[in-house]
């Protein structure tokens, strides 16, 4: 009774500029500010940063914009916003090197804080204030603090240990306030790592409340076969991540006790079950899925330019048992077919026994498509198709022709879906076929996908069938890797992958050019040879094949036909590798 009626009291008092004198007080002892990251950023988003040229999304952000998001959030693009005001980036300046990154990193630090502190400024309702987003940047500072603060001065470790103080108390009053169970976890993240750093013996007896809470908020998040509720693989890897960032923090900083012993049991227990479903969602070159689940726009800002090594440094520091990944995800919704140099992942969405109930839905800002049976496809270390999913455009419904524009199937309620899925594989060959049927009030449809891999991945087959209750064109549409050159029309077309070539170099190989008898003055001419990879696109059935070449970033095939109602069509495709060899 006591802690809620507290609670009121801040939440209100929270509402008036005069709350920052509340956050005022007696330092905060620490044990040691001193901590060791282990996450590698990306170096290409660092140097961006300091360049004041930062691309995501197809659009460009200057210097101006960053520092907009720092200052007001809400007016730039939120994804911009989560990254710059957690302060993401700063992982991201670490990886360049040199002091050019650190000294940026204590520039931002001190902006955001002479900015946000100040007590005759009403904003502790604001952006840069909300507690999840509070709980994701205390982390980071105190994770990074060696890297940008062990070498300043002495002013800029007192203003930035006052920050920390009154970042903590805020997040010890506020974090139960927010209501999405993720940016809960987040706030209660930054409580723990904060807390684990105090000298005080009572932290202890917080602790175990802390934790107790962690558990449940742990637990309504992790599906049954080991996946993040959201079903995004990047999300699926972020929470992996601070679950070990927080096991660590109690391992390292806490004294040892039963409480904590218990604590670290139950996250390790977490972790192992994660880990096998973020080898799943991998492809050949190392990075995950592209399938975005309920990826909301901040969520993303907190992903930005995960990369295979980030990937794989999560996987290391699990301390889980060795796992092969498995072949099904059927509360995730997600189906993975291998072979020995391909992946193949489909999106099945979660069976209806789930009951997912989403937080917060992405549908507002995704394209017109279905992700239904959506396929995404790796060769070697090749992303080859990005996505491939299907497009139903539905015929008028009136005699105005915009009613046609805007009648897209999308959004599709797993309530009324029935899928079955039955999995073949003889002598490495591998056969999925899928049956999904979708009736509603107004539109009901039946569409049949069969997938083939063959033994060492170096051909993909599929055909599509599909029966509506409309008259409707369908599109079967694969965004591929914008590295393919595209040649040919119609049902042959001819996919060329070529590979960068680049100049031997180094001492190991100087030794090799001396083995071959090169003479020194020819080495610099010396080149790997690497014949380009040449693939072969076929399809039947279909009334149109349309190639788009959008922009740099984007290579589409699509696959048109008109269907009737009440009538099966179907539409067969292939891709085969074609070893130089003109015709399959």
């Amino acid at each position: 009774m006591f802690n809620s009626l507290k609670g009121i009291f801040w939440k209100n008092l929270r509402r008036s500029h005069i709350y920052g004198v509340s956050l005022l007080g007696r330092k905060i002892p620490h044990i040691s500010l001193s901590t060791n990251d282990p996450w590698q950023g990306n170096a290409k988003f660092g140097e961006a940063l300091l360049l004041g040229d930062l691309r995501l999304d197809n659009r460009r952000f200057t210097s101006t914009d960053l520092l907009l998001a720092l200052e007001k959030p809400q007016s730039v693009y939120e994804p911009i916003a989560a990254y710059m005001q957690s302060f993401m980036f700063l992982s991201d300046l670490s990886a360049i090197s040199g002091n050019a990154g650190r000294k940026r990193a204590r520039q931002l630090i001190e902006h955001w804080i002479r900015l946000h502190h100040s007590w005759a400024h009403k904003s502790w309702n604001s952006y840069a204030w909300k507690p999840g987003v509070v709980g994701l940047r205390l982390s980071v500072w105190l994770s990074l603090y060696d890297f940008y603060a062990s070498t300043a001065d002495e002013d800029f470790k007192r203003l930035l240990t006052t920050s920390f103080d009154k970042q903590l108390r805020y997040l010890r009053r506020h974090w139960m306030e927010e209501k999405d169970p993720l940016h809960q976890f987040w706030a209660l993240k930054g409580v723990i790592l904060g807390e684990s750093l105090r000298a005080e013996k009572k932290n202890v007896d917080r602790f175990e409340r802390y934790m107790n809470r962690l558990s449940t908020l742990i637990q309504e998040q992790i599906l049954p076969d080991g996946g993040h509720i959201s079903r995004s693989p990047l999300l699926h890897w972020r929470f992996l991540r601070d679950l070990i960032d927080i096991r660590t923090s109690i391992r390292s900083h806490l004294r040892a006790s039963t409480q904590v012993e218990n604590a670290e049991t139950n996250l390790q227990e977490c972790i192992q079950k994660m880990t096998p479903l973020l080898r799943f969602l991998r492809h050949g070159d190392g990075a995950l899925a592209s399938f975005e689940g309920a990826l909301s726009p901040f969520a993303q800002g907190l992903c930005i330019g995960v990369t295979a090594d980030a990937v794989d440094s999560v996987l290391t520091l699990t301390d889980a048992k060795t796992t092969r990944p498995p072949q099904r995800a059927p509360d995730s919704g997600y189906e993975r077919c291998a072979s020995r140099n391909s992946v193949v992942l489909v999106n099945t969405f979660p069976g209806v026994s789930a009951n997912l109930n989403f937080p917060y839905s992405a549908d507002a800002y995704r394209e017109p498509g279905l992700e239904l049976l959506g396929i995404e496809w790796s060769f070697g270390r090749h992303r080859f198709i990005h996505k491939g999913d299907v497009v139903i455009q539905l015929g008028p419904t009136s005699e105005s022709e915009s009613d046609f524009k805007d009648n897209w199937v999308t959004n599709l309620d797993p309530q009324l879906l029935q899928l079955v899925i039955k999995r073949h594989n003889k002598e490495g060959h591998n056969y999925i076929a899928f049956d999904a049927e979708y009736i509603c009030e107004s539109t009901s449809f039946y569409w049949q996908r069969h997938i083939y891999l063959s033994p060492k991945g170096e051909e993909l087959r599929g055909h599509d069938t599909f029966r509506i209750s409309h008259d409707a064109t369908v599109g079967v549409r694969f965004e591929m890797n914008p590295l393919f050159a595209i040649e040919g029309e119609g049902e042959k077309i001819y996919l060329t992958l070529q590979p960068d070539t680049k100049i031997r170099q180094g001492k190991k190989n100087e030794k090799a050019y001396e083995r071959l008898h090169i003479k020194p003055q020819e080495k610099s001419k010396q080149r790997k040879i690497v014949e380009p990879e040449r693939w072969f696109f076929r399809s039947i059935g279909c009334d149109d094949v349309i190639t788009t070449l959008a922009d740099e970033e984007n290579r589409t095939l699509l696959l048109m036909k008109q269907c009737e109602a009440h009538r099966s069509y179907t539409l067969k495709w292939s891709f085969s590798q074609t070893n130089g060899v003109n015709d399959v």
